[in-house]
């Protein structure tokens, strides 16, 4: 029997309306998979793109009226997650990654061979590239030992428990790198593999943010009285 049974992918969505409906519509109407999309504070174009997918299914909207930022909004995710045991995995995604057709097959053969993976797409230069077939068999990767940007976390059960919840003293930078280097110490690999395609638009939608420099400064002095710490309690309770 299959280790995988439905996959939630959760994209938070702020600015951008042209890469916003590229990114839901590379991962919407796949077997077994939810889409679930948050309105943080988003622009009114953003907003009409969201409603545009009503019609559909497998797509679920919330609404914030303002935004809420990163960590705390992917601390929303992981609970809806932790609170819905249909779900075996997760992906936390970027509202401006673009993801291969067949992105989620090449996810569910690699998880049935491991489950435990935490996997992050190659990200290639030319979106075009991805409308061509490719090998969804699971076939080599990179294992990827530190660093590696948070546009794209993949979590299943036990490793969403572990990582929940994200540093919210920390509005905007660290939770990354928090589940990155958690689960990393912890032995679960952090792979790329070779088959699993994605254009990232590279917007930079967190520099839009009024005020962002001095969350970003508040988020390192954060980081470096509570955050790390925080990550290092987790580490050493779960080796123990």
């Amino acid at each position: 029997m299959s280790k995988v049974t439905k996959i939630l992918i959760c994209i938070p969505c702020l600015t951008g309306a042209h890469h916003v409906k590229e990114a839901i519509e590379s991962v919407i109407n796949k077997t077994d998979v939810d889409v679930m999309v948050l309105d943080n504070g988003a622009d009114e174009d953003v907003k009409k793109v969201i409603d545009g997918f009503e019609w559909n299914d497998s797509v679920f909207a919330w609404r914030q009226p303002i935004n809420i930022y990163v960590n705390p909004a992917w601390n929303q995710f992981i609970k809806v997650f932790l609170a819905n045991e249909k779900y075996s995995h997760m992906v936390l995604m970027n509202s401006d990654l673009i993801m291969q057709k067949d992105f989620d097959i090449v996810l569910r053969n690699r998880w049935n061979v491991d489950e435990n993976e935490v996997i992050i797409p190659q990200m290639i230069q030319d979106k075009n590239a991805m409308q061509s077939d490719v090998d969804t068999n699971v076939s080599g990767a990179q294992k990827v030992y530190e660093g590696t940007a948070g546009v794209f976390i993949t979590l299943n059960r036990k490793q969403a428990e572990i990582v929940h919840p994200l540093p919210t003293e920390c509005l905007v930078w660290f939770g990354d790198e928090f589940a990155f280097t958690i689960l990393r110490a912890l032995g679960y690999d952090t792979v790329i593999p070779e088959n699993l395609l994605s254009y990232h638009y590279w917007s930079q939608t967190v520099q839009r943010v009024a005020g962002i420099s001095e969350i970003i400064e508040q988020d390192k002095l954060a980081w470096e009285a509570t955050g790390r710490a925080k990550m290092m309690e987790i580490i050493n309770k779960h080796k123990i």
